[in-house]
């Protein structure tokens, strides 16, 4: 089956006209909520959040930008409204970053525990596992996992790419359990949710890597369970954290005790709040929508493969598309 680059106009303009929304990485009938499209990043899309800053995006607008593929790109984006979407690192479909990009993702976490270092040491005697050099190391091995997924694509023998992406696989399953494992605790335990967000994080990079992996080497059906496991457990983490709790673990870093002061850190910090809850709703949703596209692949005969070669390779569109 031919995989069109552009999400076809017909679809955009129905889009545009109401009659399908997005839920994830699906484009939905708006009614019957029936199935008309998957939707997958490319690497365009990786390029574009890398190349361009946050905030002209959001606020100044794609008239700031002269390239005209860049301007189309940032269009049908921020259209779908996924466009902070990859600006936050969540993928879209199943993750076709390269390794630069998740290790600047992985440096990031690693910098959030710098500076949560105290706390990490006290919340050591709490929760089992959670010691520095521990969270560390499990960070190094999954940075090395991810560099031989990517390192395999580069490979002209078939035979070793797929081998490297089921060694990959396996090896990340154990990382992914262990973050999972971090995550869940510091949640149970009410400790740290700063280190529990990076935990999580971690958590996310790992099932992606593995996901990918799996799809990468053949194995769809293992890389469909793997993703609806995923959705399940990344919801349990996640999901309880709406805009209140969040709002509310947000005031504990508030220096001011009177009811005046207080009131004022409450309406100054709950868009934040509600950015972050709206984030976590998508992350959660892409993450139980992928699935769906994997056994879309294969019912349509689509390599999973073929697809993530097809978005990997793709650098003038930030999406393609699996019509249904």
């Amino acid at each position: 089956m031919s995989i069109p680059f552009d999400i076809p106009a017909e679809l955009m303009l129905r889009y545009y006209a109401g009659n399908i929304v997005r839920s994830g990485a699906l484009l939905r009938e708006v009614g019957s909520g029936q199935i008309v499209a998957h939707l997958q990043e490319a690497t365009g899309l990786v390029q574009m959040a890398g190349k361009l800053d946050p905030f002209d995006v959001v606020e100044q607008g794609i008239q700031v930008y002269q390239n005209e593929q860049i301007k189309a790109g940032l269009a049908l984006v921020q259209g779908l409204g996924i466009a902070n979407l990859a600006l936050t690192g969540i993928s879209i479909g199943v993750s076709v970053v390269g390794f630069a990009i998740v290790a600047a993702r992985l440096g990031r976490i690693e910098k959030g525990m710098d500076g949560l270092a105290a706390a990490i040491e006290r919340v050591s005697r709490k929760v089992d596992g959670m010691r520095d050099y521990l969270v560390r190391q499990e960070l190094a091995d999954l940075r090395a996992e991810l560099r031989r997924i990517d390192a395999a694509w580069a490979s002209s023998e078939e035979k070793v790419q797929i081998g490297q992406w089921r060694e990959a696989a396996g090896r990340l399953l154990t990382i992914e359990e262990r973050f999972h494992g971090h995550a869940r605790a510091l949640a149970t335990a009410g400790e740290e949710p700063g280190l529990r967000d990076l935990m999580t994080d971690a958590y996310v990079l790992a099932a992606d890597g593995r996901r990918s992996a799996l799809l990468a080497a053949g194995d769809e059906t293992a890389a469909e369970d793997a993703g609806r496991e995923f959705g399940r457990a990344l919801g349990s983490l996640t999901g309880p954290l709406g805009t209140a709790q969040l709002l509310r673990e947000m005031m504990t870093a508030e220096p001011g005790k009177g009811l005046a002061a207080r009131a004022e850190a409450v309406e100054r910090l709950r868009p934040k709040a509600e950015a972050r809850a709206a984030t976590l709703r998508e992350r959660e949703e892409m993450a139980a929508t992928a699935p769906l596209t994997i056994a879309a692949l294969r019912q349509a005969g689509v390599s999973g493969r073929d697809w993530l070669k097809r978005a990997r390779n793709e650098n003038r569109a930030p999406l393609i598309c699996l019509p249904v």
